[in-house]
């Protein structure tokens, strides 16, 4: 270990520097006045299979093992954490892993966003991937939902629950159905307005609706039907 008066540096050299601390204080406090640099800097270009950064807990009770916190007033465009894979060529390489072993949430994610979106993902270079997949092989017959989308006011009248903009001559949605049930369920408490609408409007050669039967037998290509008493036309 060497203090270098030039740069006003602590420097250990095959050395390793080691913390015990005994007491219910912080064990490194650092007060940094540097306004566009890093306050920690830490290399790890020759590790190969370690770990440069490992944070370890084994005693949390309401405690967390990381806190990033910006109180900021500045409108600057930022990240406040950001990760970054800089070589092409490391295709094996996952950006984020998260692995939740216990019954709770894997992400919780809060925002105050009004006129912003709470995620935004770009995907501009895809060609035979996707930008989101959501797969489940538990074999539980419990009722559930895989995705779940909730408008949870009743005044937010204005609110579409999914909305799918196609712009390419291809399907907007496309459902594949592999066991004996219904690929479509709608449960809808609509009084007065149309339970499914369809603005087919541009179409002009085409069909606004077409459903296609090939396998039939006694079944029916459509069935309409209603058990109410009330005759109004």
């Amino acid at each position: 270990m060497t203090w270098d008066t030039s740069e006003d540096d602590l420097v250990l050299n095959d050395s390793r520097l080691y913390i015990n601390q005994d007491d219910n204080v912080s064990a490194i406090v650092i007060d940094s006045e540097s306004t566009n640099t890093e306050v920690v800097n830490i290399g790890g270009e020759a590790t190969t299979t370690g770990t440069i950064l490992g944070v370890y807990g084994g005693a949390l009770t309401t405690g967390t093992a990381a806190l990033f916190y910006d109180s900021a007033s500045n409108t600057s465009t930022r990240n406040i954490v950001k990760i970054v894979n800089d070589h092409a060529s490391a295709s094996g390489a996952t950006l984020l892993n998260l692995d939740q072993d216990a019954n709770s949430y894997l992400i919780v994610a809060d925002t105050a966003a009004t006129t912003s979106v709470g995620i935004s993902v770009e995907a501009n270079s895809l060609t035979t991937g996707g930008i989101a997949h959501y797969s489940s092989n538990s074999s539980d017959t419990g009722t559930r939902n895989l995705v779940k989308i909730t408008n949870d006011h009743a005044s937010a009248t204005g609110t579409t629950g999914l909305k799918i903009q196609q712009d390419a001559a291809a399907y907007g949605i496309n459902i594949d159905q592999n066991g004996n049930a219904s690929s479509i369920y709608i449960d809808s408490e609509s009084t007065s307005a149309a339970v499914v609408y369809v603005d087919a409007n541009a179409t002009t050669g085409g069909n606004g609706l077409e459903v296609v039967s090939n396998g039939l037998t006694t079944g029916h290509n459509a069935t309409f039907s209603t058990s109410s008493t009330n005759l109004a036309t």
